[in-house]
């Protein structure tokens, strides 16, 4: 096997060499780094799939990608070089040949972000903190880490590592608006801390270097949120909905919450149902489909037409058969409504 493997490498030499030794010292340099660096990722492909001889076979590997940088210095094959050095338990060294590289901070949070996305989560923190190895000035691999550790409900450490990303240099692609957002979140749903929750949307709208519109529009609608439930009285909850939706004209959920304030502060059903009736137009086919049918059969009982809040109540139950409510709400109105 180990024969086959080097005949076939010596043939691939000559054919590479036959291609391109006419050109000028610089190519021919650099073709040969190419070589010898091809011939070093072959072997580091035997390594990976031999047990037998995968020992000797990596350390040909790593050889051939010291002997095709002195010919020609590459980042690929610096790149390369690092892996394989990584593999041989040399991660040291590896983290030497990388520093050279520019952009290897971006490359190594998005190796941790890959091992992150298949729930590799040691790997994942393995990475996030050879890129803060590499560049101690930036944050981008704590915030990923804290997403990381919020994916795995480790809220603690969670809200620890995005607090630290906030003092150093944040990539425009993340923003600090969008970490103090995740932080809203995880008082909102882990500690269900409204209050905490709301300053840190506050916090993050101010900050207002948001990736996206619809970033920046869940900020506001998660604020008002929040708002109302402290209690809030619902003049101060329209603005964030209506800011939601100037944002996001589909936030379905804004436009609910939009429709039962400015029915509570005007008593006007029309600019309820408006907004209950196109958030119903944009709800997908999906078990959440209930609510709008819910507010706006609540709306409808509560200015007495009982015959149209019959039929959402109805609506509400083909989506969720076994909504407690919606049944009880429909047996009343069908006894007082039996004549």
């Amino acid at each position: 096997m180990q024969c086959r493997r080097w005949l076939f490498t010596t043939k691939f030499i000559f054919v590479i060499l036959a291609l391109f030794l006419l050109g000028d010292s610089t190519s021919y340099n650099v073709i040969i780094s190419r070589v010898w660096r091809n011939i070093g990722m072959l072997q580091f492909q035997y390594a990976l799939s031999d047990n037998d001889s995968a020992k000797t076979t990596l350390s040909n590997a790593i050889n051939a990608l010291k002997y095709s940088e002195t010919w020609s210095t590459s980042f690929a094959g610096q790149r390369a070089l690092g892996h394989m050095l990584l593999a041989n338990g040399q991660a040291q060294k590896a983290l030497e040949i990388w520093q050279k590289i520019p952009q290897i901070y971006d490359e190594m949070v998005i190796w941790g972000n890959q091992s992150r996305d298949k729930a590799d989560y040691l790997d994942a923190s393995v990475w996030y903190a050879r890129a803060g190895m590499i560049d101690s000035t930036r944050g981008d691999h704590l915030y990923e880490e804290g997403i990381a550790y919020q994916q795995q409900k480790k809220w603690a450490e969670a809200l620890s590592g995005l607090k630290a990303a906030l003092d150093f240099h944040i990539s425009e692609y993340i923003g600090t608006s969008q970490i103090l957002f995740t932080m809203g979140n995880i008082y909102r749903l882990a500690f269900q801390n409204a209050e905490q929750a709301a300053q840190l949307y506050t916090d993050a709208i101010a900050q207002n270097n948001f990736t996206t519109a619809r970033a920046q529009s869940q900020a506001y609608y998660r604020r008002g949120e929040m708002l109302e439930w402290l209690d809030y009285p619902p003049t101060e909850l329209i603005p964030d909905f209506r800011q939601a939706i100037a944002l996001n004209p589909k936030h379905r959920w804004a436009h609910l919450r939009l429709g039962s304030a400015l029915y509570k502060v005007y008593g006007d059903p029309e600019m309820a149902e408006k907004e209950f009736r196109q958030a119903l137009s944009l709800w997908p086919n999906d078990p959440h489909r209930k609510y709008p049918y819910l507010y706006l059969a609540s709306l409808y009982e509560d200015i007495g037409n009982y015959k149209q809040a019959i039929i959402e109540y109805k609506n509400v139950l083909r989506v969720d058969a076994e909504n407690m409510a919606a049944q009880a709400a429909l047996q009343r109105l069908l006894s007082d409504n039996s004549n």
